[in-house]
């Protein structure tokens, strides 16, 4: 679709809709927009405009990165908007091809960065000031200030996934690697985009006036923010990798500080137990009355003072034995009141049920009258 956008006499910007490129104005603020074109479409407005064949297979072929070049009679720009689809980054290359009067723009999608510029210079005509080159600085200002809210997002999404790095979240794995797999892909286009706008900011070119490359240079500042941003983002997925880390490992060794623990405990009882359990006729305490009971006695005494050395060398946590008779005796007292319940619930049954007859005879005498 071709739709030119031109200026009234008032200064209005009026839009309209062309089926060729050869139906367009000669001279005069224009600008082109070819959105989602053909093959076909893309060489016969090049044909009309007379563009390089260097240009023509760059708007025709998807280029990775945005890139100026300057042709003496018109400047090339490519650059690459940004979006979210599902918390997952999009890039759209956004084609743009200026002449002294003429800018003409190619993309394959629906850009929003490009539609607010549109719509905002139809209904104010303070946006479409002065010649194409501005309007083209205008668009390039729109485009990267959606790598903003972007990057504010990515960062935001980066202090969520800290704090649940602490509490070693397994899932904090995969979707880091897809955050910095998205910062890599965003700076790629990011610092790119910020050289050639700051190329255009400095260089001379013909077609670009003075007040455009001023600002151009807002472009370049904005891209910067931009880039320091992303750069702290990066920097803190990297810091979160490493604490996803260090909280893996400390509960790993608390784990295997746990498990050896009670391995120890257990293993001098398995002993006493594999001793006992040994087969020989003359062993002198199994004709003792009390050996069963005194061995595991023995074990219990033994369990209970090897927890309380590992204990207090900190390798676990100590038992609170202070609380055990406290709460020995709020059992024994529940333990108490429900028998006690248990014991006059047919006295109060019984109870019950004469109040319930006195209350009925009564009502019946009231009821009857005199």
């Amino acid at each position: 679709m071709l739709r030119l956008f031109t200026k009234d006499p008032s200064g209005g910007v009026v839009e309209r809709t062309l089926q060729a490129a050869d139906e367009m104005p000669v001279t005069g603020w224009r600008w082109l927009d070819v959105a989602e074109p053909t093959t076909d479409e893309i060489f016969s407005v090049s044909r009309t405009l007379g563009l390089d064949a260097l240009v023509v297979e760059d708007i025709v072929e998807p280029t990775l990165a945005p890139k100026l070049d300057d042709h003496g009679d018109f400047v090339f720009v490519v650059m690459h908007e940004v979006g979210l689809d599902d918390h997952r980054l999009t890039t759209h290359e956004l084609d743009a091809v200026l002449f002294p009067e003429l800018m003409v723009t190619f993309h394959t999608e629906h850009l929003p960065a490009l539609e607010w510029v549109a719509s905002t210079a139809a209904g104010m005509p303070l946006m479409a000031e002065g010649g194409p080159d501005r309007m083209l600085a205008r668009l390039a200002e729109a485009v990267i200030r959606r790598y903003l809210p972007i990057v504010d997002e990515m960062e935001e999404r980066a202090e969520d996934l800290e704090e649940r790095a602490i509490m070693a979240d397994p899932s904090v794995v995969s979707e880091v690697l897809a955050l910095r797999r998205d910062a890599v892909t965003l700076r790629r286009v990011l610092a790119p985009q910020r050289d050639a706008a700051a190329e255009i900011s400095r260089a001379d070119h013909r077609v670009i006036t003075d007040r455009a490359r001023r600002r151009f240079a807002d472009v370049v500042d904005t891209a910067a923010t931009a880039a320091d941003s992303l750069d702290s983002a990066r920097l803190m997925l990297g810091s979160i990798l490493e604490t996803y880390r260090g909280a893996v490992a400390e509960r790993t060794n608390e784990a295997t500080q746990t498990l050896t623990v009670f391995a120890a405990i257990l293993l001098p009882l398995s002993l006493i137990t594999g001793v006992y359990g040994m087969n020989f006729d003359r062993m002198p305490e199994l004709a003792w009355r009390w050996g069963y009971y005194g061995v595991l006695g023995a074990m219990a005494v033994l369990a209970v003072g090897l927890w309380l050395y590992f204990a207090r060398r900190g390798f676990v946590g100590s038992p609170r034995l202070r609380r055990v008779p406290v709460a020995l005796a709020r059992g024994l007292g529940r333990g108490a009141r429900n028998v006690a319940g248990l014991a006059t619930a047919p006295v109060n049954l019984v109870a019950k049920g004469f109040r319930r007859g006195g209350r009925d005879e009564s009502s019946g005498e009231s009821a009857t009258p005199p």
